[in-house]
């Protein structure tokens, strides 16, 4: 799976080369983050995320890998924070409690995520 991180930031980074000015240049970044948290290169992951907020300063999705990357580093006051700032934009985001591939795919994330204290969504029973 390493393979498939390394592959998506270096698609990423020729996104934001070819198109400097993308008023999408957030999500770009953001995405970088994200693989970086799956390569547990937390620290680079803050500074894209930190990058992103720049751009966009309500991107919930760059609040998302900033708390979860903060927290995997040790940084409970500003993952707390962070996940705050989050909930300011999406005040109904908790994590989903139904096991998935994808959620397999981002297992770090959602560590950190519920390492700054992001509540799970109770799984429906049948």
């Amino acid at each position: 799976m390493q393979a498939g991180h390394e592959e998506a930031i270096l698609s990423f980074e020729t996104a934001i080369r070819v198109s400097p000015l993308n008023p999408w240049l957030h999500n770009h970044l953001a995405g970088i983050g994200f693989a970086l948290i799956e390569l547990r290169r937390f620290d680079e992951a803050v500074v894209l995320f930190k990058r992103a907020l720049r751009q966009n300063s309500s991107d919930g999705l760059a609040f998302r890998g900033l708390a979860s990357a903060l927290a995997h580093l040790g940084r409970d006051a500003e993952a707390r924070e962070a996940l705050a700032r989050l909930l300011e934009v999406d005040p109904a985001f908790t994590i989903s409690g139904r096991p998935s591939r994808a959620a397999q795919s981002r297992k770090l994330l959602i560590e950190g995520l519920l390492k700054a204290g992001a509540r799970k969504r109770p799984t429906p029973t049948s």
